[in-house]
């Protein structure tokens, strides 16, 4: 089989249109990226100020307040590594699609598996990132863990009390039970407990 030196492009154009895994949660709250030459990702988080501006007689002197600080955390992440082993016998057997008996030279098929694995890893990659940003949304914190990997968890720092689960008579669907009385004591607990505004509601199974 003659050498073959093909582009990320190239190569895309090998495979015909697939089912890619959707992004949304990753897209929409965290599309922000920030790269890094170190080994650790370091967190600043900044200290919440919700203090009032203090009155004062006019011939008072102003009264001196705490600067806001900030809380430093650091984390060793672990690297997403998926592998595949494209064997030269692969490329003697058809094609999905290509008629019974081939008619494509094995070069042709070397092209569509290695497009193939390298699309098959980069959906499993986009999968394992919106499954992360699935577990922020839902519990304020990542668990990573793996092979020869040590369990670690990342805890952003939310309060707990924002992490709510129905059960019982209190789900969504049970007698008495009005969604929109839950999402407005959700929004209003938001509000005293952070001091941020809810402006968007995401629903979804399970």
């Amino acid at each position: 089989m003659e050498e073959l030196l093909l582009s990320t492009a190239e190569l895309v154009a090998v495979l015909p249109p697939r089912d890619r895994p959707e992004a949304f949660l990753r897209d929409r709250y965290f599309s922000t990226t920030v790269l890094s030459d170190m080994e650790q990702i370091v967190f600043d988080k900044i200290l919440p100020d919700r203090e009032l501006a203090p009155f004062v007689h006019p011939d008072v002197p102003g009264k001196d307040s705490a600067n806001r600080g900030f809380k430093a955390t650091s984390f060793t992440p672990a690297y997403v590594k998926p592998q595949n082993t494209l064997r030269p016998g692969g490329n003697m057997i058809r094609m999905p699609g290509e008629p019974i008996g081939g008619r494509n030279s094995p070069s042709q098929r070397y092209a569509y598996n290695l497009a193939t694995i390298i699309d098959d890893q980069d959906q499993r990659i986009t999968r394992r990132e919106e499954f992360m940003c699935s577990q922020v949304i839902r519990t304020g914190q990542v668990i990573v863990e793996g092979e020869d990997y040590p369990t670690q968890t990342v805890n952003f720092g939310r309060n707990p009390g924002l992490t709510i689960a129905l059960a019982g008579t209190a789900r969504w669907g049970e007698a008495g039970v009005d969604p929109m009385d839950d999402i407005e004591a959700w929004v209003q607990l938001l509000s005293d407990t952070s001091g941020f505004t809810a402006r968007e509601v995401l629903l979804g199974p399970g």
